[in-house]
């Protein structure tokens, strides 16, 4: 009886174990490329310099990259945190008056993106997901480059401007999730992402926003 029981109690461990999701956790590398732009919100009596701020700007392309933890909560929904180098910025093209031929802004932030990602998983390797996230930031550099008229050559202003430094970004994307290997997933996705705290607040507020693509490789563990 006791060597039944014995050989019973090991079937359950064996079984048990044999149950658990070996592929719970992820590990992953993203790059991604945004169309940043900002939007100003007066809050003081500048509505001239506003209008001219926005009538000047223009978008710019800036990189990111990251590192990413996924834990499966079940078969569909994963919670998502990481690291992230993250650029926002702008530019501006061709000011006559103050002899600049173009100046483009980057903005540096060191992010801990948290976040939570519904996949609607099937039978298919291919597998389509929606993601939502906040991403509480740090301003770690920023700099101008700028070009003017009586030199080709690229200028770089690293100036530490009174900006606020601590930031908050929430970020929406969605895209499709390959899995190109019991262990390794790729995933590609757009997004639109926008700053909830203001840059700047000496008599405007500056608020960033982004679309971009991202591309992403993970592997469970």
């Amino acid at each position: 009886m006791k060597t039944l029981f014995t050989f019973l109690f090991v079937l359950f461990i064996i079984n048990l174990f044999g149950q658990i999701d070996t592929n719970r956790y992820s590990l992953g590398l993203s790059v991604g490329l945004n169309d940043s732009f900002s939007k100003t919100k007066n809050i003081a009596d500048n509505n001239a310099f506003v209008g001219s701020l926005d009538s000047l700007e223009q978008s710019g392309w800036y990189g990111q990259v990251g590192l990413h933890l996924g834990i499966q909560l079940n078969a569909k929904l994963q919670l998502s945190g990481g690291l992230e180098f993250d650029t926002f910025g702008h530019t501006i093209d061709t000011i006559s008056n103050a002899s600049l031929h173009s100046i483009r802004y980057s903005y540096r932030y060191l992010g801990l993106p948290i976040g939570i990602v519904y996949q609607h998983r099937t039978s298919h390797s291919i597998v389509p997901f929606v993601g939502a996230a906040l991403v509480p930031s740090k301003l770690i550099s920023q700099q101008w480059a700028y070009r003017t008229y009586s030199s080709n050559s690229r200028e770089i202003d690293k100036t530490a401007y009174e900006l606020n430094t601590l930031q908050l970004q929430a970020r929406i994307n969605a895209g499709i999730l390959i899995n190109m290997h019991p262990k390794y997933t790729l995933s590609t996705s757009i997004g639109y992402q926008r700053n909830l705290i203001s840059l700047s607040n000496f008599g405007i507020e500056r608020f960033y926003q982004k679309f971009g693509i991202q591309m992403r490789l993970d592997r469970s563990f």
